[in-house]
């Protein structure tokens, strides 16, 4: 979480100050917009976008406590707007969004195993539909709460849960039906 005393710094214009909240939040909002637009290069366009759009509007911020939200409201708009201007919407490829890491060393079969499982839920992650798979993105890769979302996507907390809902039905079924 981005200390509250750093925003405060970055507000009265303090550049040591921005570049440690870059290096604070770059990981999130990258995987935020590579999870949206499946491609690094567009990811990396959109976070600096943010980060521009950061640095000249954080003096409106009024709750410094409020930043983590609005900066993933930031890029999930920008992604969006990126996407719809590439006329795409790709997979959320686990490797890169997911931080999780094995602990200890696996069999060659195990490994496999884990790989073709990764695979079949990326590819089940392609059919979901866009504001489904931004829901999902949010709460499950990102750990943002059901409010949070509402808040990011600007849509009512009921549709957030009902998105999230189906979006969970949807991989379930397809994952079922491929004996996942």
């Amino acid at each position: 979480m981005v200390e509250v005393s750093l925003i405060e710094q970055v507000k009265t214009g303090d550049l040591t100050a921005f570049e440690k909240l870059v290096q604070s939040t770059q990981q999130r909002g990258l995987n935020i917009a590579y999870g949206i637009l499946n491609d690094p290069y567009d990811a990396e366009e959109v976070l600096q976008e943010a980060y521009l759009q950061v640095y000249h509007n954080i003096v409106k911020l009024k709750a410094p406590e409020a930043f983590r939200n609005w900066f993933a409201k930031i890029i999930t708009h920008l992604a969006f707007r990126r996407s719809r201007e590439k006329g795409r919407f790709k997979t959320v490829p686990l490797d890169y969004v997911s931080q999780v890491e094995d602990t200890f060393i696996d069999e060659p079969e195990t490994i496999a195993l884990k790989k073709e499982q990764q695979d079949r839920l990326i590819d089940a992650l392609k059919t979901l539909p866009d504001e489904y798979k931004a829901a999902l993105i949010l709460r499950e890769w990102e750990d943002y709460s059901y409010k949070e979302i509402s808040e990011i996507l600007d849509i009512p907390l009921g549709t957030v849960k009902s998105r999230i809902f189906s979006a969970r039905k949807i991989l379930l079924k397809k994952l079922g039906e491929e004996g996942f």
